[in-house]
């Protein structure tokens, strides 16, 4: 979550008075900082057809427990209690489930140190996408 205007004055100011009153303390903590990584992108993004799927099965499932329900007690309603329960908890996890053909990096966004960059293989193809992208207006 990015930070208001406001905040990141208030943030300067604790800084410039920290400077001021233990400037040994502020260069040890700057250089104790982590190095700045940017979040990664999503992993994948969710599918629609995923999702209207699993909203379909889990409808269903809440339809059978409330069928079991409605029978009254007996094994017939425990037995379709608990697969309408399977079938709501399923349809749930199937609409939240990245593709498996989904052809997302994992890593497109990530700053990494230089330490840890890709090959220069994978760096060039990432560069071969990215002018084709660019070119593409």
């Amino acid at each position: 979550m990015a930070l208001s205007e406001y905040e990141k004055q208030i943030l300067a100011e604790m800084e410039q008075h920290l400077r001021q009153q233990d400037p040994d303390l502020a260069d040890a903590m700057a250089q104790a900082a982590p190095p700045t990584v940017e979040p990664a992108a999503p992993k994948s993004k969710l599918s629609p057809r995923r999702i209207a799927l699993g909203s379909i099965l889990a409808a269903a499932g809440l339809a059978i427990v409330l069928t079991g329900v409605t029978i009254g007690f007996s094994i017939l309603s425990v037995v379709l209690g608990a697969v309408g329960f399977l079938l709501m908890v399923g349809g749930v996890l199937y609409a939240l489930s990245a593709d498996k053909n989904s052809k997302n990096t994992e890593n497109a966004n990530l700053k990494l140190p230089s330490s840890q960059q890709t090959t220069p293989k994978k760096a060039s193809r990432e560069e071969e996408r990215r002018k084709r992208w660019e070119d593409r207006r």
